[in-house]
């Protein structure tokens, strides 16, 4: 909540010094800051277009909600309804979270587009991440708000590195700690898990400091390598949700393969930047003083206009790296899959008699509900569907589908896989 409001406050004062909501709209449109349709299906060509948006934020969020600290968080939960309510609303509030960050950046775009000196080519400001930071000291230097936006950074900043730091520990000590340890006292567990909290603290300071001095936007290569790690991620719970045959060392093989495969498209966008970097942006008012020339301290005042903006494509590159950041959860999800299924039929697929089946979902129930129950039970390949809640209804469905009840199972299967 404290990181709601302090966002809603900022989003506010930015609007009310561009001057009103509906002058921000109309010079972002104006400014070509606005396309929203732009149904470009070609990966390579844009990189932000409406379905890169739609599709990579449908998988990512997804697979975001699939991961260990999210997860860890659920099962924290006293109900497992507590726990399908908490995902439920997690959608409305990334979307509320999202319009007004973006909003909030184009107010902040035409309050320095009016003034007429971008901060960023103006050289005020080193890199695009301090241009919030910029607005706030000249407009908003006021008694209490820059406290309050600090407050607000950092607690978004401590609430999901918190989450991060105690999941990486938790699963470090559990899965790779433990089996060479395991008669270690209760206290002594805890004083490890401690420790490693406090290493992964300092490791994630050191990639905060890094990034301090990295040329580029910190969100966008952000977006980058988080969708390139989710796609794997959601890709191998999907794996295990839908398809009875993957087994381990096949879900093992494709998590690796489209881990590597998203990453190394990440790491190879990141370094050879196959995008222009920005649109134009005016900086005729901007006036820089005490510049150095071959030792001569000089007063200049900066009078370059650029008014027609250039669309953002990509330079020539391998073309893969062209692809669009929006792109990579579709994609490392789709190869994790793939890879998993023909890994498992080559090295000898699981049998659907030998999975539990409340960590099956059985989709083809809800794809072909008209369908006669004798076929749709073939299509369950083998998975006692109508053991998970009981004998299942009169036409053959899973059991539970009419009359959903919680049970102990299910949470127990969702903490099992977020394990794996």
């Amino acid at each position: 909540m404290i990181f709601l409001a302090g966002a809603l406050l900022v989003h506010i004062m930015a609007v009310y010094k561009a001057e009103g909501f509906e002058e921000v709209w109309e010079t972002s449109k104006n400014q070509d800051r606005l396309n929203f349709w732009n149904f470009n299906l070609d990966p390579y060509e844009d990189r932000l277009t409406f379905w890169s948006m739609i599709l990579g934020s449908i998988f990512g969020g997804m697979s975001i909600v699939v991961n260990q600290a999210s997860v860890q968080r659920f099962c924290s939960l006293k109900t497992v309804n507590q726990g399908k309510w908490s995902v439920i609303l997690i959608a409305p509030a990334w979307v509320l979270t999202s319009t007004l960050t973006c909003f909030t950046g184009l107010a902040v775009f035409v309050y320095y587009h009016k003034k007429g000196c971008d901060p960023l080519k103006g050289k005020r400001i080193r890199n695009s991440n301090q241009l919030l930071t910029t607005f706030m000291l000249d407009e908003l230097s006021y008694p209490g708000i820059l406290g309050v936006f600090l407050s607000v950074m950092y607690t978004g900043a401590m609430s999901t590195v918190s989450s991060a730091i105690s999941a990486l520990a938790a699963v470090t000590w559990k899965d790779v700690m433990e089996p060479y340890m395991p008669h270690l006292k209760e206290d002594t567990k805890t004083l490890v898990t401690k420790v490693l909290s406090a290493v992964y603290g300092v490791l994630a300071m050191g990639v905060g400091l890094g990034f301090s001095y990295v040329d580029g936007h910190v969100m966008e290569m952000t977006a980058s390598f988080v969708r390139g790690t989710a796609g794997p991620l959601g890709g191998m719970y999907f794996a295990g949700f839908f398809f009875p045959w993957v087994n381990a060392i096949g879900i093992s093989v494709g998590a690796l393969i489209g881990f590597a495969v998203t990453l190394w498209l990440a790491i190879g966008q990141s370094v050879t930047k196959p995008y222009l970097p920005f649109l134009a942006t005016i900086i005729s008012n901007c006036t820089t003083n005490n510049i150095t020339m071959t030792n001569i301290t000089i007063a200049i005042a900066t009078n370059i206009t650029m008014t027609t903006a250039q669309p953002i494509k990509a330079k020539d590159v391998f073309i893969l790296y062209k692809t669009s950041f929006g792109w990579f959860t579709c994609i490392g999800c789709v190869i994790t899959m793939v890879v998993a299924l023909v890994i498992s039929f080559l090295t000898g697929p699981m049998k659907g008699s030998q999975i539990n089946p409340k960590l099956m979902y059985p989709i083809m129930d809800y794809i072909l509900p008209c369908v006669p129950s004798r076929i749709r039970k073939k299509l369950w390949c083998g998975v006692k569907y109508d053991e998970r809640y009981g004998a299942g209804d009169a036409e053959g469905r899973p059991g539970g589908h009419n009359r959903v009840t919680e049970t102990k199972d299910q949470a127990n299967g969702m903490i099992e896989m977020s394990k794996f």
